[in-house]
């Protein structure tokens, strides 16, 4: 139940490629915490990167109003495509 490990552990899984077990961990961490900007962000660029959108898009939602590095990352990625 420590949300920096299942934090890591998400995106260690999504460097290596395993997108599900990555969205598992990333998933654990935001029922600790469903306002941890850092797995909001790297969940929502998994949704989008695995053609989620609207997942994506409720990610960054959830980041809107905390006027933070993670929301821009995040709505960066969205502009650009």
């Amino acid at each position: 139940n420590n949300i920096e490990i299942l934090s890591y552990l998400g995106q260690t899984f999504n460097e290596v490629g395993d997108l599900n077990m990555s969205e598992i961990y990333y998933q654990e961490g935001l029922n600790i915490d469903p306002t941890d900007n850092f797995i909001n962000q790297k969940l929502g660029e998994l949704y989008f990167n695995s053609k989620r959108i609207n997942l994506a898009n409720e990610r960054l939602k959830v980041l809107n109003s905390c006027n933070c590095q993670e929301y821009i990352n995040l709505k960066t990625i969205f502009e650009k495509n």
